[in-house]
């Protein structure tokens, strides 16, 4: 099995994972603050944020242009360290008042096309550190391995 197609594979697992979680809670489960002060909601919205990050790179590459970032990434680079706190206070103020169902359907959305991105690019490209100079050195199979990762960080959201 190739790295494209093992990466494929974890994201589609992943996002099974959490379609699986999401459907037995009931919308007051899922807005209801957890011992982290955020609720499942807060967690969906926080990651398809970051996940826009990821689709924006992978539509770049497939147009052969630079990401055009989403509308809330404004100022320092969102990739830095000593700035996402920043970035998450924001993401976290854009999606606190949005209704479960739409940001439970942006990041559904959101997941589908990342993976159907990433499946449209050949593996060469994906694993080409050098290919993308935006990317500073990495290759877009660490954007998608960094979005499974993430997934998984927020896991505990459901315990």
């Amino acid at each position: 099995m190739s790295d494209k197609q093992q990466t494929l594979a974890l994201l589609t697992d992943e996002f099974n994972y959490w379609q699986t979680h999401l459907a037995v809670l009931t919308e007051t489960e899922l807005t209801a603050r957890q011992s982290s002060g955020l609720s499942i909601k807060d967690v969906l919205g926080h990651l398809h944020a970051w996940q826009q990050l990821s689709i924006a790179r992978l539509e770049a590459a497939r147009r052969g242009q630079e990401p055009i970032m989403p509308d809330w990434v404004t100022g320092p680079d969102p990739d830095a360290e000593e700035d996402l706190e920043q970035f998450n206070a924001t993401i976290h103020e854009t999606y606190r008042q949005q209704p479960w169902l739409r940001v439970h359907e942006a990041w559904r959305t959101g997941f589908l096309r990342l993976l159907q991105l990433a499946e449209a690019l050949p593996e060469s490209d994906l694993q080409d550190a050098a290919k993308y100079p935006w990317l500073n050195g990495h290759a877009l199979l660490d954007v998608l391995q960094g979005s499974y990762e993430h997934h998984v960080e927020h896991r505990d959201a459901f315990s």
